[in-house]
C-alpha cells in the first residue's frame, strides 16, 4: 500500500504543478491580450485556446488514471473479501467494539 500512496502523492503533486502552471500561463496571457491588437490578439488567443486545451487533457488523464487505481483497489478488495471472509468479519468486528468502547468512554 505505501507504493499506491506514494503514486497518489506523486500525482497529486503533478497536477498541482500543472495547475500553477496553467493559472500562470493564462496570467501571461492575459497581460499579453491586454495591450495587443489585431494578429497579435489573435495570436494570443490562439495560445490561450491551446493551453487550456492542454489542460483539459491533462486533467482527463489524471481523472482515467485515478478512476483506473480506484477501479483496481476495489477489485482487489472485494477479492480479498470473498477469500478472507472470516478475517475480515473479525477485523470489522475487532474495529467495531473498538469504537464502541471509545464512544462510550466519552459518554
Amino acid at each position: 500500500m505505501h507504493h499506491d500512496t506514494q503514486i497518489a502523492r506523486n500525482l497529486a503533486n503533478g497536477l498541482s504543478r500543472d495547475f500553477h502552471g496553467f493559472l500562470n500561463d493564462v496570467e501571461d496571457l492575459v497581460k499579453q491580450a491586454s495591450t495587443a491588437t489585431g494578429d497579435e490578439l489573435t495570436r494570443v488567443k490562439a495560445k490561450l485556446d491551446a493551453r487550456i486545451g492542454a489542460a483539459k487533457d491533462s486533467v482527463s488523464a489524471a481523472s482515467a488514471d485515478i478512476n483506473d487505481r480506484a477501479h483496481g483497489a476495489a477489485t482487489a478488495t472485494n477479492k480479498y473479501v470473498h477469500e478472507q471472509p472470516w478475517k475480515v468479519i473479525s477485523i470489522g468486528a475487532g474495529l467495531g467494539l473498538l469504537l464502541g468502547f471509545l464512544l462510550t468512554r466519552r459518554v
